[in-house]
């Protein structure tokens, strides 16, 4: 048997309490082991034999240590035996029943078909570099959290007074249009970064996404549940909305002082930032907004259990399964009706999408007959 290894394609974020947050940059999943668990982890060089393994974490028996490396190798921490070979088709090998085998197959199929509309490319993992203790640092957050709305309200008070928004704003130009739209969205994570960062969770990775053809910013923030406060949960939902609302209210302002191109260029900016406010506030969808609504009903699976529960009540007599109908018994009367609201609008609103999607194709097709 190959002495395991560690996989090098892996981002180490330590807590205080003595946890690790690592951060699979193949997989894009993070994980969370103790103190103990990392040892062992760590000293997995690929030249040490179970035994050497075991006398270094002599708090581990051998059997212990042997069950601990093969969850590792599970779960990608470790290096596959064959580099050709992806962790996806070694776990594939290592499956015996046909019906998980099935499963797991569809189940990797249909992520391949979702990744070719929507791709990620990791750029910085700059968790470690971040550091909440500095000024610079404590003064954007302070901005982020408690000048927004001001800043917003001034800029729309501005711009009203001014009548800039309704003489100014005409169609941009792509030299107005991408550079107000990409700074908007920079803006937006960024915000996300410095409130998780400075509430103690961690920045795995930041990099560009394609949303279909759309460019964006994303970043991947780790161990926002295992921060006790609910208030600081929700602020950092909140955090890119809220720098939104002070991009566009300070581009509200700049549009009193200029013309031309760059008063179309503030405008358009204050315009891209009030569109991604709206956007991420859209939370029948897992945006901002419907995360912030899991904080305030305690519910993170939200969409799931409201599916779940929906589906129960038109398959119940049909599909009785027997974890809908324990969930079905504990829940109170008030989480029933969240659910069969929050279920129903989120039903509608998917069906709206496909809907006015597939009816803007074929009048797109019509008109091309």
């Amino acid at each position: 048997m190959q002495s395991p290894c560690i996989n090098q394609n892996l981002e180490l974020m330590p807590k205080d309490d003595g946890r690790i947050f690592i951060f699979n940059k193949s997989t894009k999943k993070t994980y969370s082991l103790g103190r103990n668990e990392y040892k062992v982890l760590s000293i997995l060089d690929g030249n040490k034999t179970m035994e050497e393994i075991h006398k270094k974490c002599n708090n581990y028996s051998l059997y212990d240590i042997e069950k601990l490396i093969n969850e590792f190798s599970k779960i990608g921490l470790l290096k596959t035996e064959d580099t050709n070979q992806s962790p996806t088709d070694i776990i594939e090998k290592k499956v015996v029943d046909i019906k998980d085998y099935q499963k797991k197959r569809f189940s990797i199929m249909d992520k391949k078909i979702f990744k070719i509309f929507s791709l990620k490319k990791g750029i910085l993992h700059p968790d470690n570099s971040l550091d909440k203790d500095k000024m610079i640092f404590r003064i954007l957050y302070f901005s982020i959290i408690y000048l927004s709305l001001p800043i917003f309200l001034i800029g729309l008070l501005v711009s009203i007074g001014t009548s800039s928004l309704s003489n100014s704003l005409t169609a941009p130009s792509w030299y107005i249009f991408i550079p107000a739209f990409l700074i908007s969205i920079f803006f937006h994570e960024f915000a996300h970064i410095i409130v998780a960062k400075n509430n103690g969770a961690h920045i795995a990775e930041v990099g560009i996404r394609l949303i279909l053809i759309v460019p964006c910013i994303y970043s991947s923030i780790v161990g926002i549940s295992y921060i006790e406060s609910k208030i600081k949960r929700i602020l950092i939902s909140a955090a890119g909305i809220l720098l939104n609302l002070q991009v566009a209210g300070i581009g509200f302002i700049l549009t009193a002082f200029t013309e031309g191109n760059a008063n179309n260029f503030f405008l358009w900016l204050s315009m891209f930032n009030l569109m991604l406010v709206m956007f991420n506030l859209i939370f029948l969808l897992k945006f901002d907004g419907y995360y912030i609504l899991t904080e305030l009903l305690n519910d993170k699976k939200l969409k799931e259990n409201s599916l779940s529960f929906i589906s129960y009540i038109v398959f119940g007599k049909l599909f009785r399964k027997a974890t809908v109908t324990n969930m079905r018994i504990k829940l109170s009367l008030k989480k029933k009706i969240i659910y069969v609201l929050y279920g129903t609008l989120n039903i509608a609103f998917v069906g709206c999408i496909f809907v006015t999607f597939i009816t803007n194709i074929i009048r797109f097709i019509s008109s091309k007959i």
